[in-house]
């Protein structure tokens, strides 16, 4: 695997962030001076075990936390709340109206960000749901769940697409159909970001790999397609170093 990164065509970068909660004797550094590029146009996952600081990386991104320390940079800019006009995000589960269709769902999301209603047909092609008719969310697979949930983080034409464990809980089927929509986001230009513990289900899909363990970055780079991407990740964690 490399670790070279192009820094000039990063979408996000992180320089030497940290990020703690609580203050004194009961402070807890979850993210240590962390600098990593996400690659325009390219599907990146930031790897690591449960607690590992994987979802306050991409709330960082999304603004949802503040830095303790460091700088976050969008397309060259420092981060401000006007980039979240680019972003689409699905954080942990999708919010839902059980009682209402997929289209309904996004009916209620366009008229929040002022978006065509014509955008909906679109985006339910994208995430293959455009045949659900009448069927409520609530009677919808996880799987159709979370990709209703990816459809309404569509909606507003993002150029950074950011899902924190996106196959968490799906079934093999689910897994596979969620790795073939991830795959197509690229092609269309947007570069997509996105938390795994799980790198067998998503190694298909990925460019880019940040590996990170008890707040540090231990690597950044580019798979090896030979490579086992799950061994290798036990190698980086065990060896406990950066590479």
């Amino acid at each position: 695997m490399t670790t070279e990164n192009d820094a000039a065509g990063a979408a996000v970068r992180f320089v030497a962030v940290s990020k703690s909660f609580g203050r004194g004797e009961k402070r807890h550094l979850v993210l240590n001076e962390a600098s990593f590029d996400v690659p325009t146009g390219k599907t990146t996952v930031i790897a690591g075990g449960s607690g590992q600081g994987k979802s306050v990386t991409l709330k960082l991104i999304l603004g949802l936390l503040r830095p303790t320390k460091g700088e976050i940079l969008f397309d060259g800019e420092p981060w401000k709340r006007e980039h979240l006009a680019k972003i689409g995000s699905l954080i942990e589960e999708p919010a839902l109206y059980g009682n209402l269709t997929a289209e309904e769902n996004l009916l209620v999301h366009t008229k929040l960000l002022g978006v065509p209603k014509d955008k909906i047909y679109e985006v339910l092609e994208t995430v293959d749901l455009k045949d659900t008719g009448s069927k409520r969310a609530s009677q919808f697979s996880h799987g159709m769940k979370e990709r209703l949930g990816i459809a309404i983080a569509l909606l507003n034409d993002p150029s950074l697409l950011i899902l924190d464990e996106p196959t968490n809980g799906l079934d093999p089927v689910g897994i596979q159909e969620l790795r073939e929509l991830i795959a197509t986001f690229p092609k269309k230009g947007m570069t997509v970001i996105f938390s795994s513990h799980i790198l067998s289900e998503v190694e298909q899909v990925v460019d880019e790999i940040g590996i990170i363990n008890k707040g540090q970055l231990m690597f950044q780079g580019t798979p090896n397609r030979d490579e086992d991407l799950e061994a290798f990740f036990m190698e980086v964690i065990k060896g406990g170093a950066r590479r």
